[in-house]
C-alpha cells in the first residue's frame, strides 16, 4: 500500500511539475544561443530524454543563467530519474531567486517528503538537517533584490530628513526630522543585515545537501582515510573547507569530516548570488 500510494504521489507530482514547468522558462539573456539550449532542454524533456535534458540544463549554467524557471525545469529533470537530493538543490535555489513563487515551495515541499518516505521505505531515518540562523530564516521570503530596494529607499529618506533637520528652524520640526532620521537609519542598517543573511555573510560556511545516495565521511581528504560514518541523499550540513578534491563538512551533530566534492552540491554557490 505505501509504495502504490508513494507511485501515485509521483505521478502527481510530475503532472504538477510538468504542467507548470514547461514552456515558461526564459534565460536572463537575449542570446539566441542561450534560446536554443533552453528548448533543447525542453525538447528533450517532451521525448522523455532527462538526462540530455539535464547537459543542456548543465551548459545554461556555465553560460552564466540564473533563472528560477529554468531551475525549476532541471529539478524536474532530475526528479524523473529519481535525483531527490538535486532536484530538492534546484527547488532551493529556486525559491532563493523567486521566494514568493508558491508552485516552487509547493513542488520543494512535496519533493522533501518524498525523500523522508524513500529514507523510510529503506530505514535511513530522517535526512540530517542544518537549521537556518534566525537571520537567514526571518528574511527567507524576502527577495535580496527586495531589501536592496528598501535599503536605498530608507538610506534616501535619513539623507533626506538630516538635510532638512541641519536647515529647519522649526523646534517641533527637528524634532519630528531627528525620529524620522533616526529610525530610517535603523531600518536601512537592518536591510543591510537582511541581504547579509540571504547572502549567508554571517554563516560558518556554506549550507549544502548531499545528491549521491550515500557517501563515506572520512577523517581526512583521501580515500584512504578512515571512515566514520554513512552519510546520505538529502542529508544537509555546512561546508566549511575544501582540501584536495574533497570538502570539509560540518554536520548538524558538531561531527565533522571530509566528503567527496561530487557527492554533494552547495545550495547557494558564489555564481549565482
Amino acid at each position: 500500500m505505501r509504495a502504490a500510494a508513494r507511485s501515485f504521489r509521483v505521478v502527481a507530482l510530475f503532472a504538477v511539475l510538468g504542467s507548470i514547468g514547461l514552456g515558461f522558462a526564459r534565460p536572463t539573456s537575449a542570446d539566441a544561443g542561450l534560446r536554443a539550449i533552453e528548448q533543447r532542454a525542453h525538447q528533450a524533456i517532451r521525448a522523455g530524454d532527462y538526462e540530455s535534458a539535464i547537459a543542456a540544463f548543465e551548459d545554461l549554467e556555465r553560460a552564466g543563467v540564473a533563472d528560477p524557471n529554468i531551475y525549476y525545469d532541471r529539478a524536474l529533470a532530475h526528479l524523473r530519474l529519481n535525483e531527490l537530493g538535486k532536484a530538492i538543490v534546484w527547488l532551493e535555489r529556486a525559491r532563493f531567486l523567486a521566494p514568493f513563487d508558491a508552485e516552487i515551495q509547493s513542488a520543494l515541499a512535496q519533493t522533501t517528503s518524498l525523500l523522508r518516505e524513500e529514507r523510510e521505505n529503506e530505514n535511513h531515518g530522517e535526512p540530517l538537517y542544518s537549521p537556518e540562523s534566525f537571520l537567514t530564516s526571518t528574511t527567507a521570503l524576502i527577495g535580496k533584490d527586495l531589501l536592496g530596494a528598501l535599503a536605498l529607499f530608507f538610506e534616501l529618506v535619513c539623507f533626506i530628513s538630516v538635510f532638512l533637520l541641519i536647515s529647519s528652524q522649526n523646534e517641533r520640526l527637528r524634532i519630528a526630522l531627528g525620529l524620522v532620521s533616526s529610525f530610517s537609519f535603523i531600518l536601512f542598517l537592518a536591510m543591510l543585515v537582511g541581504i547579509g543573511a540571504r547572502l549567508e555573510w554571517f554563516s560558518e560556511g556554506n549550507r549544502a545537501v548531499l545528491v549521491a545516495k550515500e557517501a563515506v565521511l572520512r577523517a581526512g581528504p583521501d580515500e584512504a582515510a578512515e571512515g566514520r560514518r554513512i552519510i546520505r541523499e538529502g542529508d544537509r550540513f555546512l561546508v566549511i573547507g575544501e582540501r584536495r578534491g574533497f570538502y570539509e563538512v560540518r554536520l548538524p551533530d558538531a561531527d565533522r569530516g571530509f566528503l567527496e566534492r561530487d557527492s554533494l552540491l552547495i545550495l547557494r554557490p558564489k555564481r549565482t548570488d
